[in-house]
């Protein structure tokens, strides 16, 4: 089905909500593993074609021989549209903090400013949030570290038990401890970009093993399609490694990514 530039930015995020640690009784970040990983979020270029159909499936009959048009419709060029009335319907998997209703279209709520808001960001270090001396952290054996912007979150260091590499992308990087002004090592997305046009973050992949079902395209960072099953029930893997998908002809066909609001196909 073709989506709205929101459910690309979805896309485009990765919504890497989860904690890189967690603890042993049920109080993990959104996403943790017991292991204290972290799912990696990469740039998957899945370009979702919206542009109008011009084919002669649903073009009007215009033939001399005034036979009717019974080929199938495939969608046109309708697309499915979410829309929120305040920022709860913007919300994923309860999580309110990525995006805000503005206008009835959900937005992003923190767009980046440089490289280092995007490591903190796309490390999952704000999922666990945490204050100077209040000790959040230590239960998960974790550092609360700067966000760079004078709040907190938990970050895992590493150890003989949690390596940072276990999570594809990720190594070693230096933070700042909110507790004492000293800098740490933990483990984080180092490739973590900011796109400050769209204020959106995103991580290009370094290889195949951050691109899921995708390859990577190593020169763009991007990682891209190799045939027509990575890109999903009807898509389409094209020459340039994009996908493209059918157009939806119904409300049904259309999946809404957040946890409110009214997504229709228009």
């Amino acid at each position: 089905m073709k989506i709205t530039s929101t459910s690309l930015l979805v896309l485009t995020l990765g919504l890497s909500f989860t904690a890189c640690g967690g603890d042993d009784n049920g109080d993990e970040g959104a996403g943790t593993d017991d292991d204290g990983s972290a799912t990696q979020s990469t740039t998957v270029s899945t370009t979702v074609s919206t542009t109008a159909d011009t084919g002669a499936d649903d073009a009007p009959d215009t033939g001399a021989d005034d036979a009717p048009d019974t080929g199938a419709d495939d969608g046109g060029d309708m697309a499915c549209v979410h829309t929120c009335a305040g920022d709860a319907d913007c919300a994923i998997m309860g999580n309110m903090d990525f995006f805000v209703c503005d206008g009835g279209t959900c937005t992003n709520a923190n767009p980046c400013t440089d490289d280092a808001f995007c490591i903190a960001q796309l490390s999952a270090w704000s999922a666990v949030p945490c204050t100077m001396g209040g000790g959040e952290c230590a239960a998960a054996m974790q550092i609360c570290v700067d966000l760079g912007d004078g709040t907190g979150g938990c970050a895992s260091a590493p150890s003989e038990f949690f390596m940072c590499e276990t999570v594809p992308g990720w190594a070693e990087v230096m933070a700042t401890n909110l507790d004492d002004g000293s800098e740490v090592t933990v483990c984080g997305n180092p490739n973590a970009q900011c796109d400050t046009a769209s204020g959106v973050c995103t991580s290009p992949c370094q290889d195949d093993t951050t691109c899921g079902e995708f390859v990577c395209n190593t020169d763009t960072g991007v990682c891209e399609c190799d045939e027509d099953a990575d890109c999903g029930e009807g898509g389409t893997c094209n020459a340039d490694g994009t996908c493209s998908v059918p157009g939806c002809t119904s409300d049904a066909d259309c999946e809404n990514p957040f946890d409110g609001g009214t997504i229709a196909c228009q």
